[in-house]
């Protein structure tokens, strides 16, 4: 089954500014470049394409979206959002390896968005644990802690202070 993954975007808002966008792409864009050469579990690594049934193309990193899935069998829902999304938008991910770019780079929207963006997700599991993966991954990448945009079972959202 696996977790899908919601966010919102607060119409009231307009769209997220051009300079905190710019802000979320540059850091997509390095936390999937790590994500395609770190070991995770039991897979080599996390390759991304535009599309799961479009070898060898990159995921767009641009002003108007980001869109990435999983590679081939790999793949599952395309993620894409972008600066100004409908009310929601989500992303069913099937617990396949690329969920842990999704959340790493839904982690780093809500932070530099927090006006405009509301993460959520629903799934089997206890939704901090499916991040944790995904905030390892933008440490990594990012060389910062971001917060984990998701609320827990205790009713808040999860925080390293």
């Amino acid at each position: 089954m696996g977790r899908v993954h919601y966010w919102y975007h607060d119409q009231s808002k307009g769209p997220i500014p051009r300079d905190v966008w710019a802000g979320i792409v540059a850091d997509a864009r390095k936390i999937v470049a790590v994500a395609g050469r770190r070991r995770l579990r039991f897979w080599r690594r996390i390759v991304v394409w535009l599309d799961y049934d479009r070898p060898g193309t990159g995921p767009e990193l641009s002003e108007q979206q980001i869109r990435l899935n999983g590679a081939g069998d790999l793949g599952h829902e395309p993620f894409v959002i972008k600066p100004m999304n409908r009310d929601f938008d989500f992303c069913k991910t099937a617990n396949k390896p690329y969920a842990t770019v999704v959340t790493a780079i839904l982690a780093v929207a809500a932070e530099r968005a927090p006006d405009h963006l509301r993460i959520e997700c629903e799934g089997p599991d206890e939704p901090a644990e499916e991040y944790r993966a995904g905030l390892a991954l933008a440490y990594e990448a990012l060389g910062r802690k971001v917060p984990c945009p998701v609320r827990t079972t205790l009713g808040h959202a999860e925080r390293d202070d």
